[in-house]
């Protein structure tokens, strides 16, 4: 067991090692032409990124909202309230009517329990 767990770090060790220097390789390789790169065209890439993403995120039509958009908004907010304060006065009424009709039901049970009694009681 103890080997295995050994030659498991071993594979491990020697995997990342070996990732690492494929990594230095590539980076090395890649340096002059890094270098060779000017400047101002990586500049004005960023610049023109960010440009366009401000003018996406000004396009974006949660950020133009207009009066009447807030109004229907709120109006439709209220609305919602409504209906949830409808549903639960609803739901209300309704608890309340199933336990009468269970105690209607219980007072009938009782009824006739009673009379059995009476008919069934020695005179």
């Amino acid at each position: 067991m103890q080997i295995s767990n050994l030659m498991e770090e071993i594979i491990a060790g020697s995997i990342l090692i070996l990732s690492g220097i494929g990594l230095i390789f590539l980076f090395l390789k890649k340096i002059p032409v890094l270098v060779s790169l000017p400047e101002e065209e990586f500049e004005s890439f960023t610049k023109r990124v960010f440009r366009k993403t401000k003018e996406r995120i000004i396009e974006i039509r949660i950020f133009k909202r207009t009066f009447w958009d807030l109004l229907l908004e709120k109006n439709l907010r209220k609305i919602r309230i409504l209906s949830l304060k409808i549903d639960s006065s609803i739901f209300n009424w309704l608890k309340k009517r199933k336990e009468k009709e269970i105690e209607e039901r219980e007072r009938e049970e009782n009824y006739w329990d009673k009379i059995r009694k009476d008919i069934n009681k020695p005179v």
